[in-house]
C-alpha cells in the first residue's frame, strides 16, 4: 500500500514487437506501444498514449504471418505509422502536455524485458537517446 502514496500517478505500458514463432528474429522492433496515465488519488484510468510504430530495418518491412495473428497488427496499419524515434518524441510532447513532469510518477511496464532490454536496446540501435525517466520503472515480476 506504501507504494500508492508515494506516485501521483502510473504509467502503465505495453509494447508489441517483432516476432516469428518459429526462429529468433534479431533485430526485433517496437511496433506498438500503449500507455495509460493511472491516478493513483482517484484509482482510475485518466488519458492514455496510444500509437503503432513503423519497423526500420529491411528483415522487418513484412511482419510475418505468426507477428500478425499474435499481436492484430497488420502491414497496411504500419505503413503510414511514424518511426519509433518519432513516436517517441511525440510520447515526450504527450508527457508535457499533460504535466506529468510536474507530478510524481512511475513507469509500470506490461513486462521486465519492455524498459530493461527492448526499448532501450532499440534506441541504441538507431542512435537514439533514451530519456532517463524512462529508466524509472517498477517491475510488478519482483513486488
Amino acid at each position: 500500500m506504501a507504494l500508492t502514496l508515494d506516485y501521483d500517478y502510473f504509467l502503465v505500458c505495453a509494447f508489441e514487437f517483432t516476432c516469428d514463432g518459429k526462429r529468433s528474429q534479431e533485430p526485433q522492433e517496437i511496433i506498438e506501444l500503449c500507455i495509460l496515465k493511472y491516478c493513483v488519488k482517484s484509482q482510475s484510468v485518466v488519458d492514455r498514449f496510444y500509437s503503432l510504430a513503423k519497423p526500420q530495418h529491411p528483415i522487418n518491412a513484412r511482419l510475418s504471418t505468426f507477428c500478425k495473428m499474435l499481436t492484430c497488427i497488420s502491414d497496411k496499419k504500419l505503413a503510414n505509422a511514424p518511426s519509433l524515434q518519432d513516436l517517441l518524441i511525440d510520447f515526450d510532447r504527450w508527457m508535457w502536455k499533460q504535466g506529468i513532469f510536474q507530478s510524481r510518477f512511475i513507469f509500470v511496464p506490461h513486462t521486465y524485458f519492455d524498459l530493461s532490454h527492448m526499448l532501450p536496446e532499440q534506441c541504441r540501435a538507431m542512435g537514439y537517446h533514451l530519456p532517463a525517466y524512462f529508466y524509472t520503472w517498477i517491475n510488478l515480476e519482483e513486488l
